[in-house]
C-alpha cells in the first residue's frame, strides 16, 4: 500500500510524507515491491561501498532522492558497476555524483567500454 511504502522511506531514509510521495507518483513500481527485496538492495549497497569507503544509509537517501531509478536497476548489475567506477578512479564523490545526475548507469549490464 502507499501508507507503508511512505512508512518505509520514512524510515530508511528520513524523508517527509511529500518528498516519498513524490516519488511514488514517478516511480510507482515501488508500491508493488516486496520490502524485503528493497532492504536485500540496500545491505548490497552498503556491503559494496563506493569505491572503496562506506556507502551509508544517508548517502544512499541522498541518490535515491535524485534518481529513485537506483533501486529499480537489475541487482545484479550492482557489483560489476560499482567495481567499474573504482577500476577508473572515479571518488567516491565522484561516483555519488554520477549516480545522482545519471542514475541509469546502473541499469548497464552489457559492462564497460574497455
Amino acid at each position: 500500500s502507499a501508507e507503508s511504502t511512505i512508512q518505509y522511506f520514512q524510515e530508511r531514509f528520513g524523508y517527509d510524507a511529500s518528498e516519498c510521495k513524490e516519488i511514488l507518483a514517478t516511480y510507482p513500481i515501488y508500491l508493488r515491491l516486496d520490502k524485503t527485496k528493497l532492504d536485500e538492495r540496500l545491505k548490497l549497497c552498503t556491503d559494496l561501498g563506493l569505491c572503496g569507503e562506506e556507502f551509508t544509509m544517508q548517502e544512499i537517501a541522498e541518490v535515491f532522492k535524485a534518481c529513485p531509478f537506483y533501486l529499480i536497476s537489475p541487482i545484479d548489475n550492482y557489483p560489476n558497476n560499482i567495481a567499474q567506477f573504482k577500476k577508473y578512479g572515479f571518488t567516491k564523490q565522484e561516483t555519488m555524483r554520477i549516480l545522482k545526475e545519471a542514475g541509469g548507469v546502473m541499469s548497464l549490464n552489457k559492462g564497460w567500454p574497455a
